[in-house]
């Protein structure tokens, strides 16, 4: 007979079973799910105008359905993507280089190529603002006279020697230059930095007409104006190194503001050509610049 006396605590309770997950509640998201929101609607706004850009200043037609009508009312919406536009221009005049030089043409030639290549690409539209610029601006006569000489289809002399300086500049930089490795750089960096200008000048000059281009696109917001210089300046360094690029980015800028300060002195306020010639002007400027620096 066992001396053990039966226990008298009382039986224990048995385990509890483990919780389960919280559900959450429905609509509610969580911190990183509006982060990733707001990632994604950042990124589909920089690609709307970058399209908006890319469709107005080149032959591409990726512009946004919306924008298609009248493309040149949502112009100011996609300002600050203009040096991108410029990055993609440049890019395929680097591209068209590089192929003539693999032919083993000779950099005059290949360079004269690129150039046309880049000019095509565009659809001339910088070419044709600074020859119709210096057209209208060169001319004695009146102010309102002048505007009408900008919109004649025809060249005339002013416009012909302005095309003939440029494209002179521009194809002897390259071809002084002449490896398509340092061509390339040069290429994209000055056709993306001469395009952060124009938002500027939509923003803080008044339009020479009631009608045009100017006109029609309105004027940027402050933030896109920031937005494309900064964006211009950042791709200026980086293509074409912090003190090459420096300098090639004062001398745009004066370049820039002095095509300003002329349509203002003889035309009364900016027009497309005077965008036109403004990106022409800096671009072949900031080549320029960047040959000396070399």
């Amino acid at each position: 007979m066992s001396n053990t006396e039966p226990s008298n605590s009382p039986p224990q309770a048995p385990p509890a079973p483990a919780a389960e997950p919280t559900a959450a509640a429905p609509g509610s998201t969580r911190p990183e799910d509006h982060a990733l929101d707001e990632t994604t609607r950042i990124l589909h706004g920089w690609w709307h105008d970058f399209r908006i850009a890319i469709g107005f200043l080149t032959i591409l037609p990726i512009a946004p359905a919306a924008d298609l009508d009248d493309h040149r009312a949502g112009l100011r919406f996609g300002a600050r993507a203009f040096p991108l536009a410029g990055l993609v221009v440049g890019l395929f005049g680097a591209l068209v280089y590089a192929l003539c030089s693999m032919l083993r043409l000779p950099p005059e030639a290949a360079a004269f190529i690129a150039i046309g290549a880049m000019t095509v690409f565009t659809g001339a539209i910088h070419e044709d603002g600074l020859a119709d610029m210096a057209d209208g601006a060169m001319a004695r006569t009146t102010m309102a006279e002048r505007l009408a000489i900008m919109r004649d289809s025809r060249i005339g002399t002013f416009g012909t020697l302005a095309l003939i300086i440029v494209v002179g500049i521009k194809t002897g930089t390259i071809s002084a230059i002449g490896w398509p490795d340092q061509v390339a750089p040069m290429l994209i960096g000055c056709a993306a930095a001469s395009r952060a200008v124009l938002p500027a000048l939509m923003r803080f000059m008044t339009p020479a007409r009631a009608d045009g281009l100017a006109f029609a696109a309105g004027r940027p917001e402050e933030n896109q104006v920031v937005l494309a210089a900064l964006l211009g300046a950042v791709l200026a360094l980086l293509f074409l190194g912090p003190t090459a690029g420096l300098v090639a980015i004062i001398v745009g800028v004066a370049a820039a503001a002095t095509v300003a300060w002329i349509a203002r002195k003889r035309l009364g306020g900016v027009t497309g050509d005077v965008l036109g010639a403004a990106q022409q002007a800096t671009e072949a400027s900031m080549m320029l610049a960047v040959v000396a620096m070399s």
